[in-house]
This record gives C-alpha cells, structure tokens and sequence, in this order.
C-alpha cells in the first residue's frame, strides 16, 4: 500500500445528444471540472444488452458506437494513471 489517494476520473454516461441538457452537459462538465473526462458514454440499446449477453459490448458488437465510446474511454483513463505515475 502506497499511502496515496487513487485518482478518480468522472465521465458521463447514457448520454443522448439528440436532447439540449446532454450536449450542454457533455460540453462544459471536462471544461469546469478536470476530474471529468471529455469521453462520454452514449445512450445506447447494445449497452442494456449487456447484461443479457453477460459480456461486455465489446464481445458482441465490436463495430458498435458503443464500443468505440468505451475503448477511447479506457484510452483517456490508461492516459491519466501513466500522466501520474
């Protein structure tokens, strides 16, 4: 144990660009906050259907909208633990 506080990393998810709130939302949150990360999770059917596939989106629509949300995701949070460490 390193006695350090872990890094939190905030990102939006469910988020739906058709509807004003998201995209302000999606916008300005990275700006104001620096925990928040631009990526953002888009409301999507392929996520709910996780938990019937018992997978991760990735395993079953790779070529989803979806999975390309999650995967820059992970590339932001990797970015940050190797900006820190």
């Amino acid at each position: 144990m390193t006695g350090r506080k872990p890094q939190v990393v905030g990102f939006l998810s469910m988020v739906d660009r058709r509807k004003k709130a998201h995209r302000k939302f999606t916008e300005l949150l990275p700006k104001d906050h620096a925990s928040v990360v631009p990526e953002a999770i888009p409301s999507r059917v392929v996520i709910e259907q996780m938990a019937d596939e018992r997978a991760p989106v990735a395993a079953f629509a790779p070529a989803s909208s979806a999975t390309a949300a999650y995967e820059a995701l992970w590339a932001r949070v990797q970015s940050c633990l190797t900006d820190t460490g």
